[in-house]
């Protein structure tokens, strides 16, 4: 294995020997422009995410905050029929919102959407129960925000917790998609660079 390496490393050695002055240094200017366009690049799309974090963070809370109020006095009544219809009517009308999942006070889900009935209970009759974060606090005034990433992008989940005249009913669950707009800037971003890179490099050779 030594021997090889020896034998690659002595083999790039006398190629690099072979280059002229000129063609060194339009290598190594090739490399440091390379470095600095791929720093730049990290550092636009690092700071896309972030405001586009930040602007998601704020929007699933007002939203959040938004449905807590319409639907916490309808779980109060037990009126479970009106929380679905407002809730789907809610959904069909925003391409924003991915999931909305209720679940009450021992976090069983009693409704959730695109969940239905037959998603939310088993063959068995189990109800499902939602996987709170352990930062979840019930008698918070504000909506828990955090974000994971899929292959489309990054999906914001906001847990509302449900409380009416200061009773806990439950929790409600959203997940807000990412902007399509943040993300084809950030994809536009990201592969303008990687053609320019490739341009740069294709010229020099």
């Amino acid at each position: 294995m030594l021997t090889l390496v020896k034998k690659i490393k002595e083999a790039v050695n006398h190629r690099w020997s072979e280059f002229t002055l000129q063609t060194r240094l339009m290598a190594a200017g090739t490399l440091v422009v390379s470095l600095i366009m791929s720093g730049l690049t990290f550092w636009a799309v690092n700071t896309i995410q972030q405001d586009a974090r930040v602007n998601d963070t704020r929007f699933g809370r007002d939203l959040g905050l938004l449905l807590e109020a319409n639907v916490a006095p309808l779980i109060a009544e037990d009126d479970l029929t009106e929380v679905a219809r407002f809730s789907s009517r809610f959904y069909s009308s925003t391409s924003s919102v991915r999931y909305m999942i209720y679940a009450d006070q021992e976090g069983k889900i009693f409704f959730g959407i695109p969940l239905n009935e037959t998603a939310v209970k088993n063959s068995l009759t189990i109800k499902r129960r939602i996987e709170l974060p352990q930062s979840y606090a019930k008698n918070s005034e504000l909506p828990m925000v955090r974000q994971h990433l899929t292959p489309n992008g990054e999906v914001t989940d906001v847990f509302v917790p449900l409380n009416h005249e200061g009773k806990y009913l439950g929790v409600l669950a959203l997940g807000i998609n990412p902007n399509p707009t943040v993300v084809a800037s950030s994809n536009l971003t990201r592969d303008v660079t990687i053609a320019v890179f490739i341009s740069i490099w294709a010229m020099v050779i």
